[in-house]
């Protein structure tokens, strides 16, 4: 799959790619989970009756939250969404009514999609949004595909770590740019299968279902919460996963054992994705005890804002030479600087502010213009991202 090298060059959408491979290979499993699968045909039969539903609603027009275990029915969610250009809010079960119930708010939601179990807690969230109940079937006609590229595609709201969660809005194009280009670095092709350990209301998880969905290949959901390490181990270990995109912590902790789940996902991997936090030497070591020499790691620094902004390729056999291991090289199309407090960058191995430029960045933060304008900056015809976080840029 060819790596766009500017977002202009994108003139399709996640949905009008899947349609294809639906066309192509639509008897071809496009999502698993532990209870059950979806071909690529019956996917696009869902999501058409997911977006049947919401367009049959009489509510005005905003975005849409789900609210759904993680599992092939809130793929289907997700996609019926795009397919009509609705941007969609994606909730976490698991996280606190209040917290879900101020993100619909912050949203301005029009609806959200329920089912059965999660719709008792919505309602007592938010008594007066609409609920739009999942669909079990598929319906006989396909995808009808009327989205646009610049079309919002999802709102992800931050943990709120720093203050309150902000809303950071991403379009269909800048998704699908960084989601090809992953494609292409990490050579995803049909045969290959992809885990999914990140919730979907987290950006992290925006690279295992686009990138999986736009190559092809088969996504393979799994609910550490639910499942447990072990648990989860265990089925992605039956579902033969080759690329396995974690957190350091839930990596640390899955391969810790030497049960049979463990040893049979390990033999499968062909690239261990590691991002989102601190990776230390011992998980490097975990990587080369665990995994075969022909299983790659790769290590990724990104933000919501800004998607993946450095990255680096390991092997058995890379030589780790800094107390530290590093993050990653600076991408060629999002060229970063670290600046003091007043704004001038610092010298190299000093620290500094990390700030990033692209023309593929998130849009900003949703319903927020002043928070968007301080931390998004007009840059010579790109944009810059202030993102708060200290970083050392080491030259050598």
């Amino acid at each position: 799959m060819p790596a766009p090298s500017s977002p202009d060059e994108i003139d399709t959408t996640l949905a009008h790619i899947v349609m294809q491979h639906a066309a192509a290979r639509g008897d071809a499993i496009a999502v698993r989970d532990v209870d059950h699968d979806l071909t690529f045909s019956e996917l696009c039969g869902l999501a058409a009756a997911v977006a049947a539903r919401v367009e049959a609603l009489e509510a005005g027009k905003g975005p849409v939250g789900i609210l759904l275990p993680a599992s092939c029915a809130y793929m289907a969610a997700i996609l019926g969404l795009l397919a009509r250009g609705i941007a969609y809010v994606p909730l976490d079960e698991s996280f606190p009514a209040s917290r879900n119930a101020d993100i619909a708010a912050r949203a301005g939601l029009r609806a959200v999609i329920v089912n059965a179990a999660t719709a008792p807690a919505m309602r007592e969230m938010a008594p007066d949004l609409t609920q739009i109940v999942m669909p079990a079937e598929s319906v006989a006609d396909m995808l009808d595909v009327v989205a646009k590229p610049d079309d919002v595609a999802v709102i992800f709201y931050t943990s709120g770590s720093t203050g309150q969660p902000k809303g950071v809005h991403q379009s269909q194009r800048a998704i699908l740019y960084e989601v090809l280009r992953h494609c292409w670095r990490a050579g995803l092709k049909h045969d290959d299968r992809i885990a999914l350990l990140y919730s979907p209301s987290v950006s992290g998880s925006t690279r295992d279902i686009y990138g999986s969905l736009a190559a092809g290949a088969q996504l393979c959901v799994v609910d550490v919460r639910r499942q447990g390490f072990g648990g989860a181990a265990a089925f992605l270990g039956t579902c033969a996963v080759t690329v396995l995109h974690v957190m350091p912590g839930i990596f640390r902790a899955m391969f810790a054992t030497d049960s049979g789940g463990v040893q049979a996902l390990a033999q499968s991997v062909r690239l261990v994705h590691l991002i989102s936090d601190r990776v230390l030497h011992a998980d490097v070591a975990l990587y080369r005890q665990r995994f075969s020499r022909n299983c790659r790691l790769c290590i990724d620094l990104a933000t919501t804002e800004t998607y993946s902004y450095a990255s680096w390729y390991l092997d058995h056999d890379t030589v780790l030479d800094r107390a530290l291991v590093p993050v990653g090289y600076p991408r060629a199309d999002k060229p970063l600087r670290l600046v003091d407090d007043a704004g001038k960058e610092v010298a190299n191995g000093a620290l500094g502010e990390i700030v990033v430029e692209g023309r593929a960045l998130s849009l900003g933060y949703w319903n927020d213009d002043a928070l968007t304008r301080s931390r998004f900056r007009p840059s010579s015809g790109t944009t810059e991202f202030w993102t708060g976080d200290v970083g050392r840029l080491l030259l050598t």
